[in-house]
């Protein structure tokens, strides 16, 4: 019969472990409330503390009997990693199918009570725990993989390395054991002493790996929420300067043309003033979503220098790239009027356009650009304009009404 670990005098390391598991797991548990109340962290930490309670189910009670310890044991395993799985979909923004989640969590149960039926005893069932526990890893990394390229990479592949050791450690425990497998005959616990020291210092180094995923996900929310304006989604004055300084100068180094167009939404504080504030917020998203569509290469920087102007960046761009740039979006404008809330109004925008001449710096852009901006509106209004004052050599074009 096999018997309790707390029986075969394997002393105080395997108790140790599990306080240390409790504590981390409570540390976990408040940083991830603190940090954030999102549902893929709620799901991590229910799912620790699931998998610590299965944990605790193998320490300190019979493998093999009762029957309901052992079926409890093995939900909570099941629960606990689809939990995890479940987060990892939502922190991932996919879709959650729970017969998906469920369906591998019911066949592994199914398998583990048809062996306890039959009369397997330990070495086997640890196989198939440690096969199942590798098959959930290797569906976690697949989530987590195509996002490595993207924003939250280091957090990811820190977690991706920890949980591919996990899922490795696993694997080999099942090469290990196959060899030793005696299907019916009483075994001791000995072989899997070590793997369940290892498995929990895994656990608690995939919890970590998860924090590091969170920790670098908050923080990179916390720069984009910094640079960007809360009402147009678009750069704020600040991010836009210093994106545009980086843009001139990758420009010049380059030997590109780099062009700034001043957009100005004509007439907007009439339409604050006549409709109210909230009218005037609305134009301002509408705005934002047209220059949105019409401006979309990924070098171009587009924000909201202050109030209802804007001004865009796009490094190699020409002239005629430039005004052809401004004209489109006028017409896109034209043909996407605003909604209900602005039902009635004939919105325009005036815009002026400047090149770099290789000399002054991006500030002296942006003034050149304004200027431009003004002759547009003291000519009429909804046009766009060349900046006079521009180096010779750089060919100017004025375009009018389309």
């Amino acid at each position: 019969m096999d018997a309790p670990m707390h029986e075969q005098g394997m002393g105080a390391l395997p108790v140790l472990l599990f306080v240390t598991g409790l504590v981390c797991a409570s540390g976990f548990s408040l940083i991830l409330r603190t940090l954030s109340d999102e549902k893929a962290y709620r799901y991590w930490v229910a799912s620790l503390w699931i998998g610590l309670f299965s944990i605790m189910v193998v320490m300190f009670f019979p493998v093999h009997r009762p029957f309901p310890v052992l079926l409890a044991g093995h939900l909570a395993l099941a629960a606990s990693q689809v939990l995890l799985v479940a987060g990892v979909l939502h922190y991932c923004g996919r879709r959650v199918n729970a017969l998906i989640l469920i369906a591998p969590a019911c066949l592994y149960i199914v398998l583990q009570v048809i062996l306890y039926l039959y009369g397997y005893r330990l070495l086997p069932r640890i196989a198939l725990y440690g096969f199942a526990v590798a098959v959930w890893d290797i569906w976690v990394i697949g989530l987590l993989l195509p996002g490595t390229r993207g924003g939250d990479i280091y957090g990811r592949r820190i977690a991706i390395i920890v949980i591919a050791g996990h899922a490795l450690m696993h694997l080999l425990e099942v090469l290990y054991l196959l060899p030793a497998f005696s299907w019916r005959r009483p075994q001791g616990l000995a072989d899997s002493v070590a793997i369940y020291y290892i498995s929990i210092v895994m656990t608690l180094a995939k919890c970590f790996a998860l924090l590091a995923m969170v920790v670098e996900k908050l923080i990179n929310e916390l720069r984009r929420a910094a640079e960007i304006d809360g009402m147009t989604g678009l750069l704020n004055r600040s991010a836009l300067i210093s994106r545009g300084a980086e843009g001139l100068a990758g420009a010049r180094a380059k030997d590109l043309p780099f062009g700034a167009l001043f957009i100005d939404i004509d007439h907007f504080k009439s339409i604050n003033d006549d409709r109210g504030h909230h009218v005037g917020d609305q134009i301002l998203k509408w705005f934002s979503s047209a220059l949105k569509d019409v401006v979309h290469g990924k070098q171009d920087l587009c924000g909201r220098y202050g109030g209802e102007e804007f001004v865009c960046f796009l490094p190699g761009s020409d002239v005629l790239s430039c005004m052809t740039l401004g004209n489109r979006l006028r017409l896109h404008l034209a043909s996407h009027p605003a909604n209900a809330a602005a039902e009635g109004l004939d919105v325009t925008v005036s815009i002026g356009v400047a090149m770099d001449d290789g000399h002054s710096d991006l500030i002296r852009l942006i003034k050149l650009a304004d200027t431009a901006l003004y002759a547009a509106k003291n000519t009429g209004r909804d046009r766009v304009v060349l900046a006079e004052d521009q180096e010779p050599g750089i060919p100017k074009r004025r375009a009018g009404r389309c």
